[in-house]
């Protein structure tokens, strides 16, 4: 996400296999959280997965991001656990019904 030509936000996919892919990275500039840009980030990039066949998006949620994936109706699964040395928990979200 770009602001004129500065870079507020970004998210990035890598495909896991044919059905599923993940969302990782996904971050937004302090200034500009609140706004519904990461929100944004993450619509466009079902909608990118969807037109590329996906099925399944998965990721690794920062457990203080939880309450904001599962507004956008992602499912926690499994038990907590560290990455980076932070908590995370896994979540994933059927994409076949969006659009």
């Amino acid at each position: 996400a770009f602001l004129g030509e500065n870079l507020i936000g970004t998210v990035s996919l890598t495909p896991v296999d044919d059905k599923t892919v993940k969302m990782r990275q996904l971050a937004v500039d302090e200034n500009f959280r609140d706004q519904g840009i990461g929100r944004t980030l993450v619509n466009k990039s079902e909608e990118i997965a969807i037109k590329n066949g996906f099925e399944l998006m998965v990721l690794h949620a920062r457990e203080s991001a939880l309450r904001f994936y599962t507004y956008l109706n992602y499912i926690r699964e499994g038990g907590r656990f560290l990455e980076i040395d932070l908590p995370h928990w896994k979540m994933h979200k059927e994409l076949t019904n969006i659009l």
